[in-house]
């Protein structure tokens, strides 16, 4: 197992590798960082019975050995009993070596705190099983967020402050990244409605759309009544009166064209054949 130092204090999450154990188990791995390097050792190690504990400062993690009773391990091969006595250091592997460097030294490096990570910054604790997949988590999220995921990366912030209610750092993160989402959505929604008002609007001369807004366009859009614009079957009380005005037509002395001066009855012509109609002439 190596370190890779093109990671140092650069971690990149874009490459999950550089983040999670995989990066270093594998043959093709680069190396393993601050963020996985821990990791391993924290599973060697309580896998054997130890009591060592994943541990985090601003921008690292490094691991401890947190014993405040006292370990009795059982070896099988050889049958061996072990008594440790109550122990508290920690283990600096994420490097070219190994530490044992005191609290205060993470206080300033690799980062200095600052005043408020002193009250609420939930840093140089041993971390429980619960709060250490918190922290996988956060880090996946961290991934999914650069790589333009903001779906899955607001799942595992969300995930992770379940895990880890109280700290503070996870709670403010999770509120940043769904802020910048909510504007970003607001972002999209407002060049989407610019996109879509110039597309209604769009004029070119002599050339209209057919969503186009101006007045010519809507004009024929809109029943309007115009003076004297009446169609021959209108039923409006002016054109009632001028209909039952006009002269009838024919011949003076004729009605409907039938010359009754001449004593020739006036009769509808009959041709309706019994039980049939003449196609094509309705109304006989």
């Amino acid at each position: 197992m190596k370190y890779h130092p093109d990671r140092k204090f650069k971690p990149d999450f874009c490459k999950p590798p550089d983040v999670f154990a995989h990066g270093i188990m594998d043959d093709d791995g680069q190396g393993g960082t601050c963020a996985s390097m821990p990791v391993v050792y924290v599973s060697v190690l309580r896998y054997l019975g130890l009591p060592v504990y994943l541990v985090e400062t601003r921008g690292h993690g490094f691991c401890r050995w947190d014993d405040p009773k006292g370990t009795t391990i059982h070896w099988e091969n050889p049958h061996l009993v072990l008594w440790l006595p109550p122990e508290r250091f920690n283990i600096e592997g994420s490097g070219e070596g190994i530490a044992f460097y005191p609290d205060v030294h993470y206080t300033i490096w690799p980062e200095r705190w600052r005043p408020i990570e002193f009250e609420k910054g939930d840093y140089l604790r041993s971390m429980t099983a619960k709060e250490a997949l918190a922290g996988f988590l956060i880090e996946r999220g961290e991934c999914f967020w650069e790589l333009g995921n903001t779906v899955e990366a607001l799942k595992s912030y969300h995930y992770a402050r379940q895990l880890a209610p109280d700290n503070e750092r996870y709670k403010w993160l999770h509120g940043k990244r769904s802020h910048e989402c909510l504007q970003w959505e607001a972002a999209d929604r407002a060049i989407e409605e610019q996109i879509r008002k110039a597309h209604e609007q769009q004029f070119i001369p002599g050339e209209h759309s057919p969503l186009c807004k101006c007045a010519k366009c809507q004009e024929p859009k809109v029943q309007r009544w115009q003076p004297n614009a009446h169609s021959p079957n209108c039923q409006c009380a002016g054109c009632r009166k001028t209909r039952e005005a006009a002269p009838a037509t024919g011949m003076p002395g004729h009605q409907n064209g039938i010359p009754h001066a001449l004593g020739i009855p006036s009769q509808q012509p009959r041709h309706a054949i019994p039980s049939h109609t003449i196609p094509g002439l309705p109304g006989f």
